[in-house]
């Protein structure tokens, strides 16, 4: 068993610990991040649009995570 002090970096070191093992690692969580990320001139991607067979979409109005995306990461 390892022992930590209350130490604030041991602390900080096993929060960081648990994160990559328990989140980063054993989920979907790095899939969905991947992929590419629009760019913006204007910072708050108000002028980034989404073009589907349905029509545009802004930007600020996507949903970025899917349903099926969303059960993935509950689980």
């Amino acid at each position: 068993m390892v022992t930590f002090s209350k130490d604030d970096h041991d602390i900080s070191n096993l929060a960081k610990l648990l994160a990559v093992m328990g989140v980063r690692n054993n989920t979907d969580l790095e899939n969905l991040h991947s992929g590419f990320s629009p760019r913006t001139d204007t910072g708050d991607f108000s002028d980034v649009k989404v073009l589907t067979p349905h029509g545009e979409i802004e930007w600020c109005n996507m949903s970025r995570i899917s349903d099926v995306e969303m059960r993935l990461i509950m689980l």
